[in-house]
């Protein structure tokens, strides 16, 4: 099987081949010039695409046979190309005066495009790089069945912008704009009309450094492991390389570098590894170093508890997850009393019995209400948030011993079995009436496991209907195998939906089940095969933010400063991933896989700030989705790493799940 990228020009435009299996390598589109006007305002008028801040205009590109090129006469710019190694250059010039924005579309076959075949051969946005100060710029485009592609920028650009869908809320990848210049609303006084981009066939992230390094002629830094404990670790260097810079928060050092590895020391927090090369600086990297977690987390907590509108009336699942985080800090560490008088709070509100003061997916109300039965979520299906409270109120009696909160946490988990299971073991709802598999959606099988556990000897005819509800649901997982269904819906206009989140937890709810249950090697194997599979959705960009984030983009609609779509690193459902990855360690002595669970992890801590505020995500995109924003309160702006507004929701899942594993 022949491994390179091929060009053939016809009548109208330039068809790429991948020759390792016959594909285009694009879908829905040609090659064709992005741009936006001078004389227009994009932040004035409608925007017909509520999932980008903005509609660019495209320019279409004609082949020219004279001059073996492609055109556009009206922002006189010329696509070429040109063979290099096993793939190609596409070069895009133009000399106009009339374009604001400028640059060059490539409408990828992204996952969830009509008309290509299936899924396992189409690409997903897996792991952009940017070097700080952005020189350097790559992007990993992954497909399942391994035929990856590198898209290096290799002239100076500002950037690049994902087109996300306009259906299922921004659900699909579209189209990937390389960007020499933004439009003149953001403000970086660009006037730059030179794309230069390499395509390049590769299976993994470090042969397209291989080639990165070769092309750039810089050395990059490379790993397989994001964090430390002590401040020390060792990286391996690509390419060429005499000097490497190691960059804290406090100082900056250098050292001579002799050998292709490098071991670095005395690492604090978030540290970046800049390598160099006769004086010429290379691709970095970051790593993150673990601080004290009882330190760390008190600090957390008396950022969120200080909170002037604390608590929030907000849901059980992504809204609350403090809640779980504080009671497992205590129960670890000791009460607080501060802490407990603002958790007195919140339980005013999850457990009120004054349905004037009942909050829809927060209160599980104790009495029969809108067609729901006692000791459901308040006028809310979402079993999600059900599974949330449950386990909230288990690690309330757990701290305190106090019976209400065994007492809610049963008949809480009563009602959701006994509304939701089915025959077969699934968890069943419904949207707007058509049935929702929600088997898998944020692993509601661990709560249902852990009061298995909680209820042996207190109540043990309890305790057998819970470890029969696990087991059948746990079994309908294994059953149903390959196929993850999800919430969120599906379109005509694109194929069905591969979400991280249904895979992730597929393998998750298997492993837990074995690790706390019983140990059933089919069903570890298949999870194995799930995970090996969800390696296409785990991000390889080798930044502590980044390294083994789930690949997520639509939370960003409503969380950080909620004007997403755009790259969520380090979202806390990346849990899901790492946890897995974790009990999977456990059971098999996998000591890869307990690294991946580590380095899982360290995306969501290195979101906590030296002051204890937490981020909801750590984000990659230079230009974001528009979120629900009105067009004049869009901020046209190129987005900073991490979003301007703190976080108490999602960021504490990570809390959660390390008391019950790596802080345990």
């Amino acid at each position: 099987m022949e491994k390179r990228i091929v060009t053939k020009p016809n009548d109208t435009t330039l068809v790429l081949t991948d020759l390792r299996d016959g594909r285009s390598l694009l879908n829905g589109g040609d090659l064709s010039l992005s741009y936006t006007r001078k004389d227009e305002d994009i932040t004035k008028g409608e925007r017909q695409n509520g999932c980008s801040p903005y509609d660019s205009h495209e320019g279409k590109l004609i082949w020219d046979k004279e001059r073996k090129s492609l055109r556009n006469e009206e922002f006189q710019s010329t696509l070429s190309y040109e063979t290099l190694e096993n793939g190609i250059v596409l070069t895009l010039e133009g000399h106009s005066s009339l374009a604001s924005e400028y640059g060059l579309n490539l409408p990828f076959d992204f996952m969830g495009k009509k008309n290509s075949g299936h899924y396992p051969h189409q690409y997903l946005f897996t792991s952009p790089y940017r070097s700080l100060e952005d020189t350097y710029q790559y992007v990993l485009l992954e497909k399942p069945d391994g035929n990856d592609l590198l898209v290096v920028f290799l002239s100076p650009v500002d950037g690049w912008k994902m087109d996300y869908s306009p259906y299922v809320g921004g659900h699909y990848f579209t189209n990937l704009k390389v960007l020499s210049s933004f439009d003149r609303a953001y403000h970086t006084d660009s006037t730059k009309q030179l794309v230069k981009v390499g395509l390049f066939p590769v299976s993994s992230l470090r042969e397209a450094l291989e080639i990165v390094t070769r092309l750039l002629k810089v050395p990059a830094v490379y790993y397989e492991k994001s964090y430390s404990f002590d401040g020390r670790g060792e990286v391996e260097i690509i390419g060429p390389c005499d000097q490497m810079v190691v960059k804290t928060e406090e100082k900056e050092e250098k050292f001579p570098v002799t050998s292709s590895h490098f071991t670095y020391q005395n690492a604090k927090r978030k540290t970046y590894l800049i390598p160099y090369w006769q004086g010429k600086r290379g691709l970095d990297a970051s790593v993150w170093t673990f601080e004290d977690p009882k330190e760390t987390g008190k600090k957390v907590l008396e950022h969120l508890f200080s909170r002037p509108d604390f608590p929030p009336h907000d849901n059980l699942c992504e809204g609350a997850c403090y809640a779980s985080a504080a009671l497992r800090y205590m129960k670890k560490y000791g009460e607080n009393a501060f802490f407990m008088s603002q958790m007195e709070k919140f339980f005013s509100l999850l457990m009120a019995t004054d349905e004037s003061k009942a909050i829809p997916d927060l209160t599980i109300f104790n009495q029969p209400q809108n067609g729901y039965p006692a000791y459901h979520l308040y006028r809310s299906s979402r079993i999600q948030e059900q599974a949330f409270g449950i386990t909230i109120f288990q690690d309330a009696y757990e701290l305190t011993g106090k019976d209400i909160y065994y007492e809610y946490a049963t008949k809480a988990l009563n009602t959701l079995l006994d509304t939701y299971q089915k025959e077969d073991g699934r968890l069943e709802t419904s949207h707007a009436g058509t049935p929702e598999d929600y088997s898998t959606v944020c692993c509601p099988l661990i709560p249902i496991v852990d009061m298995a556990l909680l209820t042996e000897k207190k109540d043990p005819v309890l305790a057998r209907k819970y470890h029969d509800a696990a087991y059948r649901l746990a079994s309908y997982i294994a059953k149903r195998g390959f196929h993850f269904p999800t919430e969120g819906g599906d379109s005509p206009l694109a194929e069905e939906q591969m979400e991280d989140g249904s895979i992730s937890c597929s393998a998750l709810a298997l492993l837990y089940y074995c690790a706390k249950i019983e140990r059933k090697e089919e069903w570890i194997a298949l999870a194995k095969k799930i995970l090996d599979f969800h390696e296409t959705w785990v991000m390889k960009t080798p930044d502590c933010n980044v390294y083994r984030s789930s690949l997520r983009w639509w939370e960003t609609r409503w969380e950080g400063d909620g004007d997403g779509p755009a790259l969520c690193c380090g979202h806390g459902w990346t849990i899901w991933r790492t946890e897995a990855d974790y009990w999977y360690a456990v059971l098999t002595g996998d000591s890869k896989a307990m690294e991946n669970a580590l380095s899982g992890f360290a995306t969501n801590f290195a979101k906590i700030g030296p002051n204890g505020e937490e981020k909801a995500i750590y984000q990659m995109d230079f230009i974001t989705g528009g979120g629900f924003f009105e067009k004049k309160d869009i901020r046209y702006r190129v987005a900073p790493r991490f979003p301007d507004a703190d976080d108490i929701k999602v960021s504490f899942y990570a809390w959660i799940r390390a008391f019950e594993t790596i802080l345990s």
